[in-house]
């Protein structure tokens, strides 16, 4: 208050003022109370933050549009009634220390708050309220072990939103889990009583022991606690508990899937063991599968529910492939079967179920969805499925192993010096050695194994040297010394293409190979390589495989050298000098009868003339004549002449078929008489008459609009060869149009 007597508020709250005043000439004290408030101005962010406490140690929230409206100064941040330590606004961004929430779970309020000053005066409150909701992902072994210290108690009442967010291997560790039962003095009573959600959200843990008397993921599950959505892959339960819990008290156990081993049962604790839960009080367990591939029990066991008193069964599976006699459900009280409810398959005391086949079928009678299905179709036989694409591994690189169930692999190992695996990738290192019968052994986590061999080898090398092998010679050697100082003494194998070459020998670095052995396959004639394994190297020999044909006698024995498939005989003969045939009685070399359709016989081979001559071959009247009668899609015949030679009746000189016809390119004239033709191969064909149909085909062009295409019907081929060669022999050409 001014000497004017004018009040001023400066910050909120409430203030006396006292004065005197002269009244009838008396003076008198006076009190005036006067209350200073500043407005309040509270904004909504719209939509909802999720905080992951198990994220970055900062929360950062975007307020949004509210932004734009606040004007004030940053006074405090809280979480409900307790205030963050550490808070900073800047860009419409709050960023606040995620220690304060603690373990509070769900939905809540941070509400923010601002001052708008003027000078030094308050003048409005401004409140900005952000709807959040907290949970906690767990992608690990130690936070999965963590759930007791994360859980926010009330009482014996425990709660959280767990979600799993990663595949978490325990390698064999001890699943921790929440709460256990404790003596009070009066009575067993539980530490901790599960009232939240634990969602794996899909994912599984491998490799989990559950071995302590009353516990379990979490010990006892309350009215309204859920576990969901998680498989426990390899499990081991060995104590008196349930995996999932020990004791129901309501609550729900949904789409949780288990695959592993028990090995304890009833004995003196009361407590019979399950891979689901033990002590089904009440609540629901559905759209379960539990399959125990192994069981060392000798009392009493089950694989969903231990005893049941009202809690419900809902569409589950349960599978014992163990030797040991197994409840699906069980009662303590009679060792009997339980009421069911809907559960798929009841597994009755002294039976054994063995094979998946029935429980596939049964888990589709009752629907269990695909994700259930996949889980047991991949559990089953997880060794199935690792492969290796090549046989051999060069030093200095790597392989990738093909293994269809890469997520369920737990190791990789060999014991090859220089060879190491990792993620299913082979690398052998530069240092390492030639070593056959390499094995990488794949263990899974079902305890399945499976193994791989290849061969580690050193680069190939190539032989320069191009060698011609005449299959008529004993062997042909090779001087490897050239190419290694270490060339080897002993052959692990050869091949030619694909297929293994026997006869193949090594001395003093002279390789030897046995020419009967090569030819043996329609693609190993011509130019083709030799692959030879010794142990010390590897050398590509490139080889020239052929048949010399120099005389009547080569041509008739063209057929026994052939390789032979079905009707077609492949080889590849080439003439080293030119053939009379004068005094030959012969109409064919490779000959050939038309039945039921086909040829019996057809050449698919390469024949070269090499620019040799076979003359005075007079071939007599008849059918099914000529150098070869019958010619496969793949013959070559090439760089051959005949001269002096005719033919009779319905033949040729070189076939009387041919599965493709060759394109004529050029026509031969000697003498302004016509010889015969030249292919578009330069294949020289001779005869005594050429009768050219030449259809639409000769000089043939589409016209579409000003665009010219050299075509002929239909987009064949045309041929300017065979038009160009008419010309030059003074025979003239007219176009139809």
């Amino acid at each position: 208050m001014d000497e004017k007597g004018v009040i001023t508020g400066k910050k909120a709250g409430s203030t006396v003022f006292t004065t005197e005043v002269e009244i009838d000439g008396k003076t008198a004290s006076l009190s005036i109370m006067v209350n200073v408030y500043a407005p309040e101005l509270t904004y909504q962010v719209e939509g909802k933050h999720e905080i992951d406490l198990n994220g970055e140690e900062s929360i950062l929230l975007d307020l949004g549009a509210v932004a734009e409206q606040i004007q004030g100064s940053l006074i405090e941040v809280k979480y409900g009634e307790n205030s963050f330590a550490s808070t900073a606004y800047a860009d419409g961004k709050l960023t606040l220390d995620i220690a304060s929430i603690g373990n509070a779970y769900g939905d809540a309020s941070v509400k923010a708050i601002f001052n708008r000053l003027n000078g030094e005066v308050v003048v409005a409150v401004e409140e900005v309220e952000i709807p959040v909701a907290t949970y906690r992902s767990i992608s690990t072994a130690e936070q999965l072990n963590k759930l007791a210290d994360y859980v926010q108690m009330d009482g014996t009442n425990a709660y959280g939103d767990f979600r799993l967010t990663a595949d978490i291997d325990m390698e064999g560790k001890a699943l921790a889990g929440v709460g256990t039962y404790v003596n009070g003095g009066t009575g067993w009573y539980a530490s901790h009583i599960w009232h939240g959600t634990f969602d794996g959200q899909g994912h599984k843990i491998y490799n989990a022991v559950e071995s302590a008397t009353n516990s379990g993921l979490f010990c006892t599950i309350g009215v309204d606690g859920v576990v969901k959505n998680v498989a426990f892959i390899n499990a081991t339960l060995t104590g008196h508990s349930g995996l999932i819990s020990t004791t129901t008290e309501g609550g729900t156990i949904e789409r949780v899937f288990v695959y592993g081993k028990i090995s304890v049962g009833l004995g003196s604790s009361g407590i019979p063991e399950s891979l689901i839960v033990s002590k089904f009080e009440s609540g629901t367990v559905k759209e379960c599968v539990v399959i125990v591939d192994e069981s060392s029990l000798v009392d009493y066991g089950a694989m969903i529910a231990g005893r049941v008193n009202t809690g419900s069964v809902v569409d589950c599976l349960a599978i014992n492939l163990s030797d040991k006699p197994l409840y699906a459900v069980g009662s303590t009280a009679s060792k009997g079967i339980a009421s069911l409810g809907e559960c798929g398959v009841a597994g009755v005391f002294g039976k054994s179920y063995q094979g998946y086949d029935a429980y596939l079928a049964e888990a589709q009678a009752i629907e269990l969805d695909d994700w259930a299905l996949e889980l047991i179709e991949e559990v089953h036989e997880l060794s199935n499925g690792v492969t290796l694409a090549v046989d051999e591994i060069t030093v200095g690189s790597s392989a990738q192993l093909s293994v269809k169930n890469a997520r369920f692999v737990k190791s990789y190992t060999t014991t090859a010096a220089g060879v190491t695996v990792e993620n299913g990738v082979i690398t052998v290192a530069e240092s390492a050695e030639i070593v056959e019968g390499v094995v990488v052994t794949v263990t899974f986590i079902n305890g399945e194994t499976s193994e791989i061999t290849f061969n580690v080898i050193k680069q190939a090398i190539e032989v320069t040297e191009k060698v011609d092998l005449n299959v008529r010679n004993a062997t042909t050697n090779f001087d490897l010394t050239k190419f290694s100082e270490t060339p080897g003494t002993e052959i692990k194998w050869a091949k030619c293409g694909s297929a293994l070459l026997n006869g193949v020998t090594i001395e003093n670095g002279i390789l030897a190979i046995s020419n009967k052995t090569l030819g043996q396959g329609k693609d190993d004639w011509g130019n083709v390589s030799i692959t030879v394994r010794t142990n010390t190297e590897t050398f590509i020999i490139p080889v020239f495989v052929y048949v010399s044909v120099a005389s009547e006698a080569d041509l008739k024995d063209m057929f026994n050298h052939a390789y032979v498939s079905g009707a077609d005989r492949y080889g590849y003969f080439l003439m080293t000098k030119d053939i009379d045939l004068a005094n030959s009685t012969m109409t064919t070399f490779l000959g050939a009868s038309w039945t039921s359709g086909a040829w019996t016989t057809r050449f698919a081979g390469t024949f070269d003339g090499n620019g040799h001559v076979i003359s005075n071959w007079t071939i007599a009247a008849g059918w099914n004549r000529g150098l070869f009668t019958a010619l496969a899609s793949s013959a070559v015949v090439q760089n051959v002449k005949f001269t002096n030679a005719s033919v009779g009746g319905a033949s040729g000189m070189i076939a009387t078929d041919a599965a493709v016809g060759a394109l004529v390119k050029n026509v031969l004239v000697e003498d302004n008489v016509v010889k015969g033709i030249i292919t578009e191969t330069k294949q020289s064909i001779y005869s005594n008459a050429v009768i050219i149909t030449t259809g639409t085909y000769l000089s043939s062009r589409i016209l579409v609009g000003k665009t010219t295409t050299p075509l002929g019907p239909d987009g064949e081929r045309t041929n300017y060869g065979l038009s160009k060669s008419l010309l030059n022999n003074n025979l003239s050409l007219k176009r139809l149009k």
